[in-house]
């Protein structure tokens, strides 16, 4: 570590102890806060470089806690989470619990219930943000293991794509989809996102719950 922190031309540990071991003595009478401030400063800094060179699977993991939601729907086969990378509210995405790359490979079990279950997400997302249509799409090209994105094109939504596209007189959902999601990946001011989020998840609740 010291190795490394000589390399990066800042002071080891051991050299801060030096350091303070020989100031000046009447500066360590009169406790001069700048010197001690440039020590700590220095401390924080060291400490800074040594997570630089924490191994990468723990910051892989570390990440990867700080992104994950909750899903807002669990069943035997699928889990239905808010899209990470877009922040439109009611945009979900559905996965198998059994990863597969092809619904081909998908078993029986879970292939029977795949219909009811983007029936019932779809239609909460229909009541809940008033979309206009809501799309279910399969790519799975940035992300081998199949998963279906459910996104609600609302009025809001459809009247803003116009705003920024006054050429075009219809909507193709593909296209209006890529620009939503390359447009809206950050929080959006005035969209209660988590607050959507939340009914959404309490709809689907009680709409299981009295089954």
């Amino acid at each position: 570590m010291r190795r490394r922190l000589r390399e990066s031309g800042l002071p080891c540990a051991r050299t801060i102890r030096t350091t303070r071991r020989h100031c000046d003595p009447e500066t360590e009478r009169q406790g001069n806060r700048e010197t001690r401030r440039r020590h700590i400063v220095i401390a924080r800094i060291s400490m800074s470089v040594e997570k630089l060179h924490w191994p990468q699977r723990w910051i892989r993991s570390f990440h990867s806690q700080m992104r994950r939601e909750s899903p807002i729907f669990t069943t035997e086969h699928f889990t239905v989470e808010s899209c990470s990378t877009c922040y439109i509210p009611g945009y979900f995405i559905l996965k198998p619990r059994d990863a597969v790359d092809s619904l081909s490979r998908m078993n029986s079990a879970a292939l029977a219930s795949l219909g009811p279950t983007l029936a019932l997400i779809t239609r909460t997302i229909e009541e809940v943000v008033a979309a206009r249509r809501v799309y279910c799409a399969l790519f799975s090209e940035e992300t081998p293991a199949i998963h279906f994105h459910l996104f609600p094109r609302t009025e809001w939504l459809t009247a803003r794509y116009f705003a920024t596209h006054p050429q075009e007189t219809e909507i193709s959902g593909p296209l209006l989809m890529d620009w939503a999601r390359h447009t809206f990946n950050k929080p959006i001011a005035g969209m209660d996102r988590d607050g959507i989020r939340e009914k959404i998840r309490d709809r689907i609740s009680a709409g299981v719950a009295k089954r």
